[in-house]
């Protein structure tokens, strides 16, 4: 006979083998899960690296009370059809919409065998869920339509049939890291919804899983890494599984009650709260070709500023280059040396302009005196076997070979290192004695590998990497205030993201996936989307990336301003200013001026999607900003018709005034026409 736990907003059934059998929403109706297990393993036994364990293959008893329950499993037979001494105890509780969650795993086998995968909650989707949009974090915000379309993607990192694919297909983003910038996703219809959230204050890395079980059978969950030892148990807690009725805003509601707990807010200085982007430019390639010698930085500021962007981003600036011979850096004589450094960075002061110097803030050349001759090999992250963590980045210029075998690879520093964030500040003191405004940290905000370095002192594997870097990251902001440094990151991740005045996206938010949208008058659709990370997260300043050229240059510059984005000025890959694309230059200037003119309402104002309004154009692209004013901004742009016409639905506020850059009108209730490329900010204040 079946156990069943419910209140008035869910319903959960269990068989008596512990199988969840359905998790019903009792305000809509809507049956949520296919029967399947809660938890997997896996583990090694002899030399074969991963046996798993299931749920399904474990003996088991449960026992419920009113709105919570306990299942107890021991002795699952593994893949191989041995027996492990393992035990497993889940105990759940329900509190209105949520499902809290823990579980325990016990290591009873012998002293070699290792519990590497903790799979948990594992939930097997039934229809009607997996019809749902899926709303993720990955890098920054993706969205997919449905789960079934999000399928054709599950083989991400491995080629077909490296892995078990016959049985298994598989998307896997990491939390903390720019693959998973939060530790949770959401399901939903529009309607209704279920939020999965580990609200973990340990930052360990926790793998994200979407997967096809076959034969057919979509699944969601969670994975952590214990490598758990015999004789030894670990607890994981505080998961969250939401069925909640209204729009995915109400699971991101749950994400921020959580991360107000422990993210720190800061204000950041005011070259960062009144700039508009920054013209990021390469002054020396990786190659030794001189493309900006500091006697350029006067020029390149008035090219910035005349498309509105007052701030250049300097990478380069230093003797090897571009991507080449970190974390030496010193300044490139042939660039001028450090008097020429000094005297442009005054140069841009005088006109009004703002410079960042850039670092990476975590590769290591292996070509660079520190890893040949110094602690390079030392302080740089391991794998499970012991090897290097390898990145490899090539530039080149007119010739061939360089692109295709002079690719500089380069380690990567662990974060528990003193000496390399000693390197750090000794860049930031040179920031400083220049003359600089900011510092930015490339690769900094996400993407770091488990260190299995014994020798650096943390635990193997290094689990909580992402939440060392978080903590250097707070440090180096810290030194970098003291200096009157501002300072940046790439990528983004919420552990990193509190410490850094603002993020250099990747990717950049504005790229499609159906390329020929305007050849085919189709709406472009954008599958990576900021909205569920902005929204929880309004404070955190982001910029876009990934124009180039002048290809789709005004759509993206209209998502940008729509987003009220930073803008990351990057022409040819930072390999010439904007001044060499005029056009680009020009439609910038458009934006920034518009952008300007609207600035009492658009700077400082909070990122909050479209939960405050309906628009009734599907056609339009749209985002909402509440001012400091406290009046709601609505920004909207049209991209594939030549005109399009829709009427916004605003509770709790009324139409104040409108403006537009390009060609558009609105009606004294704020409904709108809106020409082709053309952006409309219409003002709405709260009702008296």
């Amino acid at each position: 006979m079946s156990k069943v736990i419910e209140n008035k907003f869910v319903r959960l059934e269990f068989g008596n083998d512990g199988t969840l059998l359905s998790f019903r929403n009792l305000e809509t109706g809507t049956e949520l899960v296919a029967p399947h297990g809660l938890w997997r393993l896996v583990c090694n036994s002899g030399d074969s690296q991963e046996i798993e364990l299931s749920a399904e293959r474990a003996t088991s008893r449960i026992a419920v009370a009113p709105r919570k329950f306990k299942i107890e499993y021991r002795d699952p037979v593994g893949s191989n059809g041995e027996k492990m001494d393992v035990k497993v105890t889940i105990l759940g509780q329900i509190v209105n919409e949520d499902l809290h969650l823990m579980i325990t795993v016990f290591n009873g086998m012998s002293k070699d065998n290792i519990i590497k995968e903790c799979h948990f909650p594992l939930l097997s989707l039934s229809k009607e869920a997996s019809e749902m949009a899926l709303y993720t974090s990955e890098r920054g915000g993706t969205v997919w339509p449905s789960l079934a379309e999000a399928r054709g993607t599950f083989r991400n990192h491995e080629a077909i049939y490296q892995g078990k694919h016959f049985l298994y297909e598989r998307r896997i983003n990491r939390y903390p890291s720019s693959g998973a910038a939060m530790n949770c996703f959401e399901l939903n219809s529009g309607a209704e919804g279920v939020y999965f959230g580990n609200h973990d204050e340990s930052f360990q890395c926790t793998c994200h899983l979407i997967e096809e079980e076959k034969p057919g059978k979509l699944n969601l969950g969670m994975i952590k890494l214990p490598f758990l030892g015999a004789g030894n148990q670990v607890t994981y807690e505080n998961f969250v599984i939401s069925a909640h009725t209204g729009t995915w805003h109400k699971g991101a509601d749950k994400y921020r009650a959580w991360a107000e707990k422990w993210f720190k807010f800061h204000e950041s200085p005011e070259s960062v709260r009144e700039m508009n982007g920054w013209q990021r430019i390469i002054m020396r390639s990786q190659y030794g070709e001189n493309f900006y010698p500091f006697n350029t930085m006067e020029q390149l500021c008035d090219d910035g500023m005349k498309s509105g962007i007052d701030t250049l981003l300097m990478f380069g600036w230093h003797a090897g280059g571009h991507d080449n011979d970190y974390p030496n850096y010193v300044i490139s004589p042939s660039l001028g040396g450090k008097e020429e450094l000094i005297k442009g960075i005054e140069a841009c002061h005088a006109k009004g302009g703002r410079v960042i110097l850039y670092a990476n803030g975590q590769l290591i050349d292996h070509n660079s005196d520190f890893y040949r001759y110094g602690n390079g090999k030392n302080v740089s992250t391991k794998d499970l076997r012991g090897n290097e963590h390898i990145q490899t980045w090539g530039f080149s210029g007119s010739g061939v070979c360089n692109a295709i075998f002079g690719g500089r690879s380069f380690s990567r520093a662990c974060p528990s290192s003193r000496e390399f964030f000693g390197l750090l500040k000794k860049f930031v003191d040179l920031a400083s004695e220049v003359g600089a405004d900011g510092v930015f940290f490339d690769q900094l905000g996400g993407g770091d590998e488990l260190c299995c370095d014994s020798g650096h002192g943390h635990a193997v594997p290094f689990t909580t990497i992402m939440e060392a870097r978080s903590a250097m990251l707070a440090k180096l902001r810290t030194y970098a205030e003291n200096r009157g440094l501002s300072i940046g990151i790439e990528l983004l991740s919420d552990v990193t993201a509190q410490h850094a005045d603002y993020i250099h996206s990747y990717p950049g938010g504005a790229n499609v996936v159906n390329g020929d949208w305007e050849s085919k008058g189709e709406n472009p659709r954008v599958i990576q989307d900021f909205s569920f990370f902005r929204y929880v997260f309004p404070e955190v300043k982001l910029s876009n990336r990934d124009i180039r050229d002048e290809k789709d240059m005004v759509r993206r510059c209209n998502y940008m301003l729509v987003q009220n984005l930073l803008s990351d000025v990057e022409v040819y890959r930072c390999q010439r200013s904007i001044a060499e694309i005029p056009a680009y230059q020009e439609y910038l200037r458009k934006v920034n001026s518009f952008r300007e003119k609207h600035a009492e309402f658009l700077k400082g104002a909070r990122f909050r999607s479209d939960i405050s309004y309906r628009c009734s154009c599907d056609d339009f692209y749209t985002a909402g900003h509440l001012a400091p004013d406290g009046s709601l901004v609505i920004m909207a742009t049209l991209s594939h018709l030549d005109k399009g016409k829709g009427a916004f639905e605003v509770p709790g506020f009324t139409f104040d005034s409108a403006d537009f850059l390009g060609e558009g009108k609105a009606d004294k209730k704020g409904g709108i026409e809106l020409k082709k490329f053309s952006v409309a900010l219409l003002r709405f204040v709260p009702e008296a």
